[in-house]
């Protein structure tokens, strides 16, 4: 295709737009990610915690009923003897190991941390194949880019706005923790600065560019968007 048969990229606040879905893209891959990780981790923990607690309190049990049983051949005068008594003073060790033991196996399996990590971890790469198709179209210069922005930036930002509503909400205060941490970091497009450089250029001669030409693969987008993107032939 030619290039005076290309529809280029001109308006400023197209450019805008697709910078702006970057950081949008950018941020919610990093925190959804970071989220899955956090799930992970904590169903690693609760696991480790439950092994531990039982491990305890079995070779607890063991040890004190080889003491208990001499104890018994030792004043086996028929007097009553109380389990409390047996324990010297372990009961409330063990009655803590069993409370962890109960709590880390129910939290596993009644919130199913697993499955929350795997759909968190889903969520991220859904985003991520948006940031890679928005750095696809960035990285061609805008007088370069095939395709009609006017129809290309409405059809993302519908599916990264479909994404937002349908997906699992992340806890508040993982929410509050990571914008802290990580909003300064996604903010920091590099599209941005080849935005304002692309913007700043004057190319006498399309042809002559150093801009490298950049494809996009249908193996990066969902359903929708490929019926989307093909329809304006980007």
């Amino acid at each position: 295709m030619s290039s005076s048969k290309k529809k280029k990229w001109s308006e400023k606040e197209d450019n805008d737009t697709l910078v702006k879905l970057h950081i949008e893209t950018k941020y919610n891959y990093i925190v959804n990610k970071k989220t899955s990780f956090i799930y992970k981790y904590i169903n690693k923990l609760l696991g480790f915690l439950s092994i531990i607690s039982s491990s305890v309190t079995t070779a607890i049990i063991w040890t004190e009923q080889e003491k208990n049983l001499e104890s018994i051949c030792d004043i086996n005068d028929g007097s009553n003897i109380l389990i409390s008594d047996l324990y010297n003073g372990n009961m409330n060790v063990l009655k803590t190991l069993l409370v962890i033991t109960i709590f880390s196996t129910f939290t596993q399996n009644f919130f199913n941390l697993i499955d929350i990590s795997n759909e968190y971890k889903n969520i991220s790469e859904s985003y991520g194949k948006y940031k890679n198709i928005i750095e696809c179209i960035g990285d061609i210069h805008p007088k370069k880019r095939e395709g009609s922005a006017k129809s290309t930036l409405p059809v993302l930002r519908y599916n990264i706005n479909k994404l937002k509503q349908t997906k699992r909400p992340i806890n508040c205060l993982l929410d509050y923790m990571f914008e802290k941490i990580y909003k300064d970091e996604a903010s920091n497009s590099y599209l941005k600065e080849k935005n304002d450089r692309y913007t700043q250029s004057i190319i006498v001669d399309i042809e002559d560019s150093d801009e490298e030409d950049y494809c996009i693969h249908d193996q990066y987008l969902d359903n929708n968007l490929i019926r989307g993107l093909k329809s304006i032939n980007l």
